[in-house]
């Protein structure tokens, strides 16, 4: 399903319509009020507060964690520098500390016995559905919580982006998120693709096409006039800084696609339209699962602070799959799952890797990297009296197992970040658990986490009220956690 899941639509939330009409979406801008289609704006009343949407995103990494160095040294509470400075895996989310939540004891659901699929399959497909997989098919038998967030309207009218980096491997294995039951959605792992909707690239006219293809020319060059136009307007200093910052990253993003060869050259006009299914060869090959991961990234961030989007999914290679990591200091030779096993069969028939568990460890420490490079960006978006953008937001990095070698899901490694409108409590390692060991199946299921999340975002149940019970009842808790609210 890669390469399909790109809803053709122009970008939301205020734009700038230039040359070819192209549409570049805005930040949300306290000095003004929405940018309409004519490229006009209005100075906001003074008594019309803007309303800060909540937004959603996930980071999904697969194949489990060393655990015995991913999490931060010392006691629960307040996370301090202290607490990263040692051999953990979080490494680099210490300067993120402040609005880290690391619910501690968390463990997932279904845990029944007996019910289809394997270890990965059941993790990946329960991960955002809390729902068993069918007999069948071996799909999720739920909807996910990022499209439940959209469908009730959070989504500000557009569907999520589900992106995926890497190789797909077919089935459940390479999604984590599903529109109802057996039916996953589509996800895209062209971040060309991705771009080409987020500007409207489509609706350019055959000039402003070549432009932009043909000469590789930045999508901002048909829009500077108004641009400059929108700058001589009435914006606060903190909205020009935005603004400046949202541009830069709109050119990185040009220059990560162009450098990564995934432009295409120029295309005769008759063949335009084959560029809605553009999807290059080699997108998914391991050579450039570090830079289309970083570009998949930096794409959610614009989508979330222009409005194109307010949820997003980012898969990381397929469960029981990934990469060989080659890049960022790593030499491995052989890929993420068979790391996980320690030996170079599955089955433990093959010879033993000497040292796995350290090169599984520079995996996670490589992930916590990617989750902080989101978190730089959304953090770099202030919102009219709403703090960051993060702060108005919840990222979450999962992974479908803790422990990849036993393929246990006790005690996930999953790590919050942002207060989602100071819903989530911020800057703590917490026992989410009342068991005496962490990695128990008595208490704290994760669909009671995934329940206030959906509160967080605004869901409510379908007779009105909170959410009090998401996932398949016959084997889910009701209710939320309440320990990881304010």
């Amino acid at each position: 399903m890669a390469g399909r899941a790109v809803r053709r639509r122009r970008f939301l939330g205020g734009a700038l319509c230039g040359a070819g009409a192209v549409a570049l979406g805005l930040p949300l801008l306290e000095s003004i009020g929405p940018v309409g289609a004519s490229g006009r704006w209005a100075r906001r009343a003074r008594a019309d507060a803007p309303v800060t949407p909540r937004r959603f995103v996930a980071l999904v990494q697969c194949n489990g964690i060393d655990v015995a160095r991913f999490w931060p040294e010392g006691p629960f509470g307040p996370l301090t520098v202290e607490a990263f400075s040692g051999a953990t895996a979080l490494a680099p989310l210490v300067d993120h500390r402040d609005r880290l939540l690391l619910p501690r004891g968390l463990h997932m659901v279904p845990s029944t016995p007996g019910l289809p699929g394997n270890s990965h399959m059941r993790g990946i497909g329960y991960a955002l559905t809390a729902a068993p997989l069918a007999e069948g098919s071996k799909y999720a038998s739920g909807p996910s919580i990022d499209q439940v967030i959209a469908a009730a309207g959070q989504g500000g009218g557009a569907p999520p982006l589900n992106l995926f980096v890497g190789t797909t491997e077919g089935g459940v294995l390479d999604h984590v998120s599903y529109l109802a039951p057996e039916q996953p959605a589509p996800i895209e792992n062209n971040p060309w693709l991705v771009y080409q909707d987020l500007v409207g690239l489509e609706a350019l006219d055959a000039e402003a096409r070549a432009r932009v293809i043909a000469r590789r020319e930045s999508v901002l060059d048909l829009v500077a006039e108004e641009y400059e136009a929108l700058l001589a307007g009435p914006l606060s200093a903190a909205d020009r800084d935005k603004l400046d910052y949202h541009f830069t990253l709109v050119r990185e993003l040009e220059t990560g696609l162009d450098a990564a060869g995934l432009v295409p050259f120029a295309l005769p006009e008759d063949q335009v339209a084959a560029m809605a299914s553009l999807d290059p060869e080699t997108v998914g090959h391991d050579a450039r699962f570090e830079l289309v991961s970083a570009l998949m990234l930096d794409l959610v961030a614009v989508a979330l602070a222009s409005g194109h989007a307010r949820v997003a999914t980012i898969q990381c290679g397929a469960a029981s799959g990934g990469p060989v990591y080659t890049w960022g200091g790593m030499t491995h030779e052989y890929d993420h799952h068979t790391l996980s096993h320690g030996n170079t069969k599955e089955d433990e028939s093959g010879e033993p890797i000497a040292g796995y568990l350290d090169r599984v460890h520079e995996i996670d420490r490589w992930y916590a990297g990617r989750f902080a490079r989101l978190l730089d960006r959304l953090t770099s978006y202030v919102e009219p009296g709403a703090g960051t953008l993060l702060d108005s937001a919840l990222a979450l990095w999962i992974n479908e197992l803790s422990d990849g070698y036993t393929h246990d899901s006790r005690d996930l490694p999953w790590v919050m970040a942002g207060s989602c409108g100071g819903y989530f409590r911020t800057g703590e390692q917490l026992r989410v658990t009342a068991a005496a060991e962490l990695a128990n199946q008595l208490d704290a299921p994760h669909n009671k986490l995934l329940a206030a999340i959906l509160n967080a975002t605004g869901v409510t149940a379908a007779g009105g009220g909170p959410v009090t019970m998401f996932g398949d009842p016959a084997h889910c808790e009701p209710g939320e956690l309440d320990v990881v609210k304010v």
